[in-house]
């Protein structure tokens, strides 16, 4: 029997922007901010679909290289990630412990400072390409490199396999 996936993705974040003139000493809001977000992906492997959800939270002290061709999904199963359709990486470290993502097969890295969190969405067919390449032997992973040790890192992965959905 297999799996199926249906995963829901919402926040909302409300700014308040305000200041003190230093010679009226009055303070008024000078700007909101309102942002909504909420998608969602079903089970399949289409646009606005995905398959496999990995979820764990690592102590990184030396770069770690996760593998999407052959990674342990939430449920212990092994999967070949071909697109990433969601990923959420939250710095645990209050104080210090910054780190870089790096995404080769998009050519993007991501400074991610302490008590930080970066959420990249790609819901489209294609998502975050995954595909390894024969020229280059990163692409078809996701490198976290600490600038000190010891920085607790929760990881969230949704994605979608080559397979046909079922």
């Amino acid at each position: 029997m297999a799996n199926t996936l249906n995963f829901r993705a919402r926040f909302d974040l409300n700014i308040d922007y305000s200041r003190t003139d230093i010679v009226t000493n009055q303070t008024g809001i000078i700007d909101k901010y309102t942002f909504n977000f909420d998608k969602t992906l079903t089970n399949g492997t289409g646009g606005g679909q995905a398959d496999i959800l990995i979820h764990n939270q690592y102590n990184i002290s030396t770069p770690l290289v996760l593998n999407l061709d052959s990674i342990e999904d939430s449920f212990g199963e092994i999967k070949d990630i071909d697109a990433i359709k969601c990923l959420i990486v939250e710095n645990l470290n209050t104080t210090d412990g910054a780190l870089n993502i790096s995404i080769p097969s998009k050519g993007e890295t991501y400074f991610l400072g302490a008590n930080g969190l970066i959420f990249v969405w790609e819901e489209n067919k294609e998502g975050i390409k995954i595909s390894e390449s024969e020229q280059d032997s990163l692409e078809g992973n996701i490198i976290l490199s600490p600038f000190t040790s010891n920085v607790l890192t929760n990881i969230f992965i949704v994605g979608s396999s080559m397979e046909s959905s079922s």
